[in-house]
């Protein structure tokens, strides 16, 4: 960086990682995208008691370094990220996206509803207690 190089100090808005090892006269005035996302989470977890997360994200270099930052962070602070999904970039609908990530696509609508028809069999076919129970049982564990 040429401010680096004469001796004149900068002040950047550059929000890059390690702009600032640049030198001793390179200075940020910008949270990294990193810090941002690690502080997202740890608001989440400390101030809002959030124990799990949901990631929804662009697929972009953007989009995984904010994803793995944040990812990180909630780790770190003993949470769990349930569900995570991309999206490719200039997405306008985010409908299909989220529906996956809530298990309300029409492939696990289609799942569920094949497997409600199987406990009605076995509902009504076995009357006896503990071989239904055996039979939701072994449904339960093939889904």
């Amino acid at each position: 960086m040429r401010a680096q190089q004469i001796g004149i100090p900068i002040v950047s808005l550059s929000a890059t990682e390690g702009i600032t090892q640049t030198g001793d006269y390179v200075f940020r005035d910008m949270l990294t995208k990193s810090a941002g996302a690690k502080a997202v989470a740890q608001y989440a977890q400390k101030k809002l008691n959030a124990k799990s997360f949901a990631i929804i994200a662009p697929d972009s270099s953007y989009g995984e370094e904010v994803t793995r930052a944040f990812w990180d962070a909630v780790d770190e602070g003993g949470s769990e990220v349930r569900a995570y999904e991309h999206y490719p970039q200039r997405t306008t609908t985010f409908k299909p996206f989220l529906s996956r990530m809530v298990g309300r696509s029409q492939q696990d609508l289609d799942e569920r509803k094949e497997f409600s028809e199987e406990v009605q069999k076995i509902t009504e076919q076995i009357q006896d207690p503990y071989k239904r129970r055996k039979a939701l049982s072994a449904l339960k564990s093939q889904s």
